[in-house]
């Protein structure tokens, strides 16, 4: 792959806008027509400055993207920190929290977009516990939305259909157990 000076390109842009067609001036310059359009778009967008090698603006821009990244790092841990202190601030309004509290903590964080990781990782709870913890609070709601979280009833059915209540029953139990005389051999 040949390579061409700035000067070689502008001689050629050049000849283009003297008017010599395009396949002349490749003939001429020895350049593939798609590479004389690249020269020329370059040349319309940035001037000669576009025309130089790439070498030059790849280790500015290698600069540039280094400084970016480095500059999102340094952003990222920013956020944390803040992150931290927030959820610090919302520990330290509860006395002694537990589990439920920084869960409920870590839950509110969550949900306002932060990465269940990290929040979880401040509060000190294990990812599975967050979510076996968040399991039982959806099956319990959806229990809840469908009426089958009840409160038993205090009562049973009798053989005919009768209620009886729980503690008739509960008493009838003792009295059977106290009624039945100890059989077997005692040792």
């Amino acid at each position: 792959m040949k390579k061409f000076t700035v000067e070689q390109k502008l001689s050629a842009i050049k000849d283009y806008e003297a008017g010599i067609k395009v396949a002349e001036i490749c003939r001429k310059h020895n350049v593939n027509p798609n590479t004389f359009y690249k020269w020329k778009g370059k040349y319309e967008e940035a001037g000669i400055d576009g025309l130089a090698p790439k070498v030059i603006n790849n280790v500015i821009s290698s600069k540039e993207s280094e400084l970016r990244r480095e500059n999102e790092e340094l952003k990222k841990l920013l956020g944390e920190k803040e992150l931290a202190i927030k959820i610090y601030k919302d520990l330290l309004k509860k006395n002694e929290p537990g589990l439920k509290d920084r869960l409920e903590i870590a839950e509110k964080y969550i949900r306002a977009g932060y990465a269940v990781r990290t929040v979880l990782k401040l509060v000190k709870v294990a990812r599975s516990t967050y979510y076996y913890w968040r399991s039982l609070k959806n099956r319990r709601k959806t229990l809840k939305e469908n009426k089958q979280w009840k409160k038993p009833p205090g009562y049973s059915l009798d053989e005919d259909g009768k209620k009886i209540k729980d503690e008739e029953i509960i008493s009838r139990i003792r009295e059977a157990i106290e009624s039945t005389v100890a059989t077997g051999i005692r040792r």
